[in-house]
């Protein structure tokens, strides 16, 4: 949309934007046709500058709109749906190293922002860094196995990390084999517990 659209070239003309070629392996937004690579651009929010540019954008078209919580979604070190360890952002900072700090650098910035309105939220992500735990962030995986998910929920219970499994994969309807609506109890009880 035309916002999107203005946000986008706000953050071109800050210099902003780092350039990261993607392989034709790797399957996100940034893919062309038959697979050959195009540039993925990805938000240098370690400037104050583009944090300002995205934090106004987010205040005007998301919060006043009443979003009060976002999931902060592929701000982890999956490098098949992001940037690579050799991008070069605006910064000078390179990609193996945005990768430690993107999930502290989003919840921060959104943390923030409802913060200036002196208003409270409740993020989930699935990147974090030393200092995270300073935000109230629900951490969260894409695993969708179920020993997973209860590793999880057990390691976080000695950690402190405020943890849950994802639902996504877990669904219960009449179509379903018996098996199916075990697994789904079982995930819906581990949510719980979590």
């Amino acid at each position: 949309d035309s916002a999107s659209a203005n946000l986008y070239s706000q953050l071109v003309a800050a210099d902003c934007i780092a350039q990261a070629g993607l392989s034709p392996q790797q399957h996100h937004a940034g893919k062309g046709m038959l697979g050959i690579p195009t540039p993925k651009q990805f938000s240098d929010l370690t400037l104050p500058k583009c944090q300002e540019i995205w934090k106004t954008y987010q205040l005007k078209h998301a919060i006043a709109s009443g979003a009060e919580g976002f999931k902060l979604d592929e701000d982890d070190v999956d490098v098949s749906v992001g940037f690579n360890d050799s991008t070069v952002f605006p910064s000078g900072m390179m990609g193996y190293q945005f990768h430690n700090l993107e999930g502290y650098i989003w919840q921060r910035l959104y943390h923030e922002m409802f913060a200036s309105l002196g208003k409270r939220t409740w993020l989930q992500s699935r990147g974090g860094y030393a200092g995270s735990q300073a935000y109230p962030t629900n951490s969260y995986s894409d695993g969708y196995v179920y020993s997973t998910y209860v590793i999880g929920v057990v390691n976080s219970g000695f950690s402190g990390l405020i943890w849950a499994p994802e639902m996504r994969h877990a669904t219960c309807t009449s179509n379903h084999t018996a098996e199916q609506k075990a697994d789904f109890v079982r995930r819906s009880q581990l949510m719980f517990l979590s």
